[in-house]
């Protein structure tokens, strides 16, 4: 903070819980931490919650037709073999 001020400001909160989550290992790589914040100007209020569940990451378009497509080719190679077995 600048000399004369006694209170830091909402931006120099942030920078400094911004530094504090991000920590340097022994070998030189970077461990950032990524966690719940929130910032309030001018009196007013703000609040984070780290409780509440993420919603799950929507599946891919190809990720659906890829399960239904396995399915079929399990299907049919399942009734090529118990043909190939009736026929003998």
């Amino acid at each position: 903070m600048p000399s004369g001020q006694q209170d830091p400001n909402s931006d120099q909160i942030e920078s400094a819980a911004q530094q504090a989550l991000n920590i340097t290992t022994g070998d030189g790589s970077t461990v950032s931490i990524t966690a719940a914040n929130a910032k309030a100007d001018h009196g007013g209020t703000a609040s984070a919650s780290t409780n509440e569940p993420t919603p799950p990451a929507p599946q891919p378009w190809w990720h659906r037709t890829s399960v239904i497509w396995g399915a079929i080719a399990a299907l049919g190679t399942i009734a090529g073999v118990i043909t190939t077995v009736a026929i003998r």
